[in-house]
Parts: C-alpha cells; sequence; structure tokens
C-alpha cells in the first residue's frame, strides 16, 4: 500500500479509507439519505474573495446546527458559474432547511435557490429558499 504524506516512508495505509482506518466516519454519505444543495448567487463567476471568506463562518454555524440536531451533515461546497452552493446529506430535507434556514439567510451573499434530491429520485427538483 502506499505511504502517508509526512511520515516515514514505510509506514502504510491499512484500510480502505483515507484515514487508514476500516470504518466509515460518521459524515459518509449514508445511501438513502436525502442531499440538500443551498444555492447562493454570486456577483461573477467565482464571487469575490470576501464573499468566500464571509460564508466560512455561516458554514461553521450550518455543521454546528446539523451536527448538534443529528438530521444531516455539511457534505463540501462548490463554488463556479456564479454560484456558490453548499451541500448537505440527512435523513429529512425539509426538516434540514428548517434547521439551516435562519443560518443560511445571515449569509452575505443572498439565497438563490435550493435544490433537492430526495432519497431514490432520478431526478433534482428546485425549491424557492422563502417556502
Amino acid at each position: 500500500m502506499s505511504g502517508i504524506a509526512g511520515e516515514s516512508p514505510n509506514a502504510t495505509v491499512d484500510g480502505p479509507y483515507p484515514d487508514g482506518s476500516a470504518e466509515e466516519s460518521a459524515n459518509e454519505t449514508r445511501q438513502g439519505d436525502d442531499m440538500l444543495v443551498v444555492v447562493f448567487a454570486l456577483d461573477d463567476a467565482f464571487g469575490t474573495l470576501s464573499d468566500i471568506d464571509a460564508m466560512w463562518p455561516i458554514e461553521e454555524l450550518a455543521i454546528e446546527a446539523s451536527d448538534a440536531s443529528g438530521l444531516g451533515f455539511l457534505d463540501g461546497n462548490d463554488i463556479g458559474a456564479g454560484e456558490y452552493g453548499v451541500c448537505f446529506f440527512g435523513s429529512d430535507w425539509k426538516a434540514m432547511w428548517d434547521l439551516l434556514k435562519p443560518i443560511m439567510h445571515t449569509a452575505p451573499v443572498p439565497i438563490d435557490r435550493l435544490e433537492i434530491w430526495p432519497r431514490g429520485a432520478s431526478d433534482m427538483s428546485v425549491v424557492s429558499a422563502n417556502d
């Protein structure tokens, strides 16, 4: 197996996951979870550095709230094409949005829409962030 960066060249990864463990982390996507993407509208293709920097505290608050609630977790973000998307996975996208809505509406960048991929769906739905 390959070595881990920063460790001895003889160090190996024993398990199938990046940290070498044999078990998934709690934040690995569970089959059957809903996906909720909160899409923010940027002024240009990638937004300004201050826009991006200002979104980190919003994401941190969302992580804390979703972790504490047990409803789901923040999986990451995607920036480009004039949009900043924050992706969540959880058992119930509506309950997640009810939890996250007050946090996301404090963002310095306006929310454009929600993209929803309910479990078992073959396509996404677009929902207003004000619903």
